[in-house]
């Protein structure tokens, strides 16, 4: 009776066997879903001739990263070979001796038992549930055969390995080199490989780091099929395990600035196209332009300036972004100190550079002055530049709250400089406020910020993307060149098929040339004038800059917006939410206020400084001094001798007069002032009445 029921069971086997090989197709391994984690990495090295950089970050929920045989080691291969079938490449996809052992077992009332090859496991872990019966078995063992003859044993070995679970979340050869030695598996030693090709018979038990003894112990069994086989030294069983890496955090989330660039290369690709699944799940090679370098000078620069200022102020929060003129490569990315949540229950997720909109304040006054520049108003043009003055609809702009005086007249030049609101203002009306806005949206400020057409416009009382104000400055940099910036650089499938270029980028000539070098030599003024708004970011050995500081109304922002030829970035800071109650003061260094042309500048220049490390000094091109000369300042009146001007100066110990906070109505800071009396639109209105200012008379020379 035993012999008759083995035998009928055998006929069952066989006949069962029969039906499903029938039944059974092979899907292609493209069929076969495996999530692959997506990994950023930086730029390559500057001359380097890599096609990347460094890791930089990882997406997705599984950890896996699929690579060709090719990339294997070969000691990496025979300790696999070792540990699980030593005879894969001499035997069919089945172990015959393996399937009959395992039927013996299940007709004798025992548990359904393995017996596998490593075809045999592929078969189980790419297309089959991991349930043990009897059906699943027949179905793993016409799967494998099919396998066989289908696919070369090469191509087995590498799905193989592609598919395995190694513990520590790792799935795959190439995570598992990554979690274990922070290696490639291209780069794994024999000594390496045995720990983790011992890991797959049971991954977390078998954990050095949990379970040294066991992990040990199978360590050794798998060298000495090594040695035996002659695929390793037989010294190698005499050595010791090498020592796994403790498990590390995860990458995406251990640090803040990691996180920042990964959300933002993520809302990138998806604006171009590419799914959040696609990302989440495909395996993507995503190569970014960040320099390494460069990412690491944003960081320290913040730490640097702003530790004390951080710990006293929990709540400050600081953007920093740098872009490479002319081609839109955003260099270094700095979102904020904090991603998620901190042990005090703070929580931060809005981008400083990308996400979070803030008042541009002064920064501002450079686009106004690209917009007058280009309705023919040139540089050497003088302004009455009194302490407080009335526009049409009772609009009243101050310079400084504390009514130092009169300042006189001033020229493009000076007033850039000393940032002064009742220049700039004016200077805004006159072109048209419409004009600024057009200008804004010209070098970079996006449709979707809201730009409100009225006086207040060019003192920046609106807010804007930190990203578009490294824009703006941008192009002018670049000598008027106007490119998106734009974090990724490359995108390449599972596959290896570059699937977007950020290289194809919209670059254009936004404004002419002599307009950008004109408004680049008016802000040089702003750094290397003893008296201008932005001397303390004058660069370590007299490097050329240019650069424009900015602080809000009731200090609710405050920035430095700069560029050499090279870089040009740009720095804000703000508190909480940005609010009109969230003022920056009572920050160590700054106790009554932060200024553009304080903490802001001196974090631009400590990065300046590092990034531009190493780089040759470039010079900015000469100034054009286009448009007309407008003469507003009247003659003197003839009188035996001139009296000197008893106009107050400029300067300071500290700040310009114009880069003083302001009070009253629509009063100002120099540095960026909220006028604070209702708003009149100003589009191309007549000249306002400016105290006793005479109508200007214009210099017919063009130069």
């Amino acid at each position: 009776m035993v012999l008759a029921g083995m035998f009928s069971s055998i006929l069952l086997f066989v006949a069962g066997i029969a039906v499903v090989y029938a039944a059974t197709r092979v899907p292609l391994p493209g069929e076969v879903k495996t999530d692959q984690t997506s990994i950023i990495f930086y730029g390559p090295p500057a001359g380097s001739n890599q096609g990347t950089g460094d890791e930089l970050a990882r997406i997705g929920t599984v950890n896996r990263t699929d690579v060709p045989l090719a990339q294997v080691s070969k000691e990496m291969q025979h300790a696999v070979l070792a540990a699980e079938d030593k005879n894969f490449y001499h035997e069919p996809g089945i172990s015959p001796k393996g399937i009959a052992r395992a039927l013996y077992v299940n007709v004798s009332g025992g548990e359904l038992q393995g017996g596998s090859t490593i075809t045999q496991q592929y078969a189980k872990n790419a297309y089959l549930s991991q349930e043990r019966t009897f059906t699943r078995k027949m179905r793993e063992i016409v799967l494998a055969v099919k396998l066989d003859q289908k696919y070369s044993k090469d191509q087995i070995l590498g799905f193989y390995l592609n598919t395995i679970y190694f513990g520590r979340g790792a799935y795959g050869i190439e995570a598992a080199a990554k979690a274990y030695f922070n290696t490639t598996a291209a780069n794994l030693t024999a000594q390496q490989g045995a720990v983790i090709a011992g890991l797959i018979r049971s991954p977390n038990y078998l954990d050095p780091a949990k379970n040294p003894g066991p992990a040990a112990s199978r360590w050794h069994d798998v060298v000495a099929t090594m040695a035996a086989e002659g695929w390793a030294p037989p010294s190698i069983t005499s050595e010791q395990p090498p020592q796994v890496i403790l498990k590390a955090d995860d990458p995406t989330t251990s640090s803040a600035q990691v996180a920042y660039i990964r959300d933002e290369v993520k809302r990138e690709l998806m604006a171009k196209g590419i799914t959040e699944d696609q990302i989440n799940r495909g395996g993507l090679r995503i190569t970014t332009t960040i320099d390494k370098g460069r990412q690491m000078a944003a960081f320290n620069a913040v730490s640097s300036v702003l530790s004390t200022a951080y710990a006293a102020v929990p709540d400050l929060r600081t953007g920093l972004s740098a872009v490479e003129p002319g081609t839109g490569r955003i260099l270094a990315w700095y979102g904020g100190s904090l991603y998620g949540k901190d042990a005090q229950g703070r929580e931060q997720y809005e981008d400083n550079v990308a996400t979070a909109q803030v008042q541009s304040a002064s920064t501002f006054k450079t686009i106004t002055l690209v917009a007058a520049l280009q309705k023919n108003i040139n540089l050497k043009s003088t302004f009455a530049a009194p302490a407080k003055i009335t526009l049409p609809g009772n609009y009243v702009v101050n310079n400084d709250e504390s009514d130092a005086g009169d300042l006189g007249y001033k020229d493009l030049i000076k007033a850039t400089a000393g940032s002064i609101n009742t220049v700039y203002v004016p200077l805004g009306q006159d072109i048209g406020v419409n004009n600024v806005i057009a200008t804004a949206r010209l070098l970079g400020i996006r449709e979707s910020t809201g730009l409100e057409p009225v006086a207040g416009i060019t003192l920046g009382k609106d807010n804007v993307y930190p990203i578009d104000m490294t824009a703006v400055y941008s192009v002018l940099a670049s000598n008027g060149v106007q490119a998106k910036p734009h974090m990724v650089d490359k995108v390449q499938d599972g596959s290896g098929q570059v699937i977007y270029s950020g290289a194809d980028q919209n670059i254009k000539q936004a404004i002419p040339a002599s307009i950008a070098r004109d408004a680049t030599y008016a802000l040089q003024s702003v750094i290397t004038d003893p008296t201008g708004t932005g001397h303390r970011a004058a660069l370590a050995g007299d490097r050329q800059a240019a650069g424009k500081t900015g602080t809000s109304t009731d200090f609710r922002s405050a920035w430095f917006c700069g560029y050499t030829k090279e870089i040009a970035s740009c720095v804000d800071m703000f508190r909480g939410k940005g609010l009109n109650t969230d003022q920056l003061k009572g920050i160590p260094g700054a106790a009554d206020g932060v200024y553009g042309g304080t903490l802001p500048a001196k974090v631009w220049k400590a990065f300046m400084d590092a990034a531009l490390q190493g780089v040759p000094k470039s010079r900015f091109d000469p100034p054009a001094f286009g448009g007309l000369v407008q003469d507003n300042e009247p003659a003197p009146a003839p009188t035996p001798t001139m009296t000197p001007s008893t106009a107050p100066s400029t300067g300071g110990a500290d700040f310009n007069l114009g880069d003083l906070l302001g009070g009253g109505n629509g009063g100002g800071n120099g540095d960026g002032q909220q006028p604070q009396q209702p708003q009149q639109p100003g589009v191309n209105r007549p000249t306002p009445n400016r105290s006793t200012r005479p109508t200007g008379i214009v210099d017919n020379l063009f130069r």
